[in-house]
């Protein structure tokens, strides 16, 4: 065994023990929250590494205000289902500057064999936030979160919109405005093309899209406005008993700050959805759902040889230092505890 997949183990094993009295005690409190198991299955076809080598970044879910995860188990094998041999590492990076935890799989130049990276998590969900307090915490963070990323601008048409919304902001009326003004101007829709790609600019001109276009014209209007907002991405899960079946797309949301109430989130695309439901999407979110990532314009860890990468909720991939798009499957799945 390698040294580093040693170390790694005895972390896991760690996490195994603890998890399920952590999960005890959240599971059995009486606070609308929903607790699960997660998994992710990651296959690297065999071969795939090539002369050059092969790199995977799959994103791992942390704990945060609103959820609260225990990894119970994770395993490098090949085929066979034996572990996979040296000339295949893996290691648990963050992001410093996001906090994205992610696995980081290399794999040597060569002929290797299909592996199959697999990992296992408690989950506990809770509808609104453990840690949005009123007293500064988290400002830091809220003045990043001005400033544009590559597709959510703050200028040309985003700046006219945004300039012609009405409210206050030290109360959440601004943003309660601009999650009113993204409904009215946005339909959900992943006919059209160039849907899905949270380009704001596109959502603003055509007015479709998927939750990662409406969330993107959120986050362009609020920031136009000097209201700090970041994105949130994972996935969606059944609101009836998730019975570790795969879950299919992934489901993204937003967060605003008010110096008042602290990060305050939105899921506009569900109230679109759903409008009766609208109370249950700006000031909490459903436990329908788990966040992997945060952020737009990421860069992994260890730091990735391309661009920026917009946003992060499938393995990201590299061979030789160069974006791959095949030869990786990615399955995830929820079970309700």
């Amino acid at each position: 065994m390698c040294a580093e997949r040693r170390r790694l183990a005895l972390g896991w094993v760690l996490a195994a023990i603890a998890a399920p009295l952590a999960s005890a005690q959240t599971a059995a409190a009486d606070d609308g929250s929903r607790t699960f198991e997660f998994t992710t299955s990651t296959t690297i076809q065999a071969g795939l590494a090539g002369q050059d080598g092969l790199d995977v970044w799959i994103p791992m879910p942390v704990s945060d205000g609103y959820q609260d995860v225990s990894l119970l188990s994770c395993d490098l094998q090949d085929a066979a289902g034996q572990p996979a041999s040296c000339a295949a590492s893996h290691e648990i990076a963050t992001d410093p500057r996001s906090g994205n935890e992610m696995l980081h799989v290399h794999v040597s130049a060569g002929d290797a064999p299909a592996l199959h990276v697999s990992a296992r998590y408690h989950v506990t969900r809770w509808p609104r936030s453990r840690d949005g307090r009123p007293d500064g915490s988290g400002t830091d963070d809220a003045a990043a979160r001005l400033k544009p990323d590559r597709l959510v601008p703050l200028d040309g048409p985003i700046a006219e919109i945004a300039g012609r919304v009405q409210g206050d902001a030290e109360s959440c009326a601004l943003c309660r405005a601009i999650f009113e003004e993204v409904r009215a101007r946005m339909t959900y829709d992943k006919t059209t093309p160039g849907w899905g790609q949270g380009d704001a600019l596109r959502a603003c001109e055509v007015g479709k899209g998927n939750c990662t276009d409406f969330h993107s014209l959120f986050m362009a209007l609020a920031r136009a406005r000097g209201v700090p907002a970041r994105f949130t991405i994972g996935h969606a899960l059944p609101e009836g008993a998730a019975d570790g079946s795969p879950l299919a797309g992934y489901h993204c949301w937003a967060e605003f700050w008010c110096d008042k109430h602290g990060w305050v989130p939105v899921d506009v695309s569900e109230a679109d959805k759903a409008p009766e439901r609208t109370a249950e999407y700006f000031g909490q979110l459903t436990v329908n759902r788990i966040a992997l990532t945060s952020g737009r314009d990421l860069m992994l860890a260890p730091p990735q040889n391309g661009a920026p990468v917009n946003f992060l909720v499938r393995p990201y991939v590299e061979r030789g230092g160069v974006p791959l798009e095949q030869g990786v499957e990615h399955v995830v799945t929820a079970r309700d505890l």
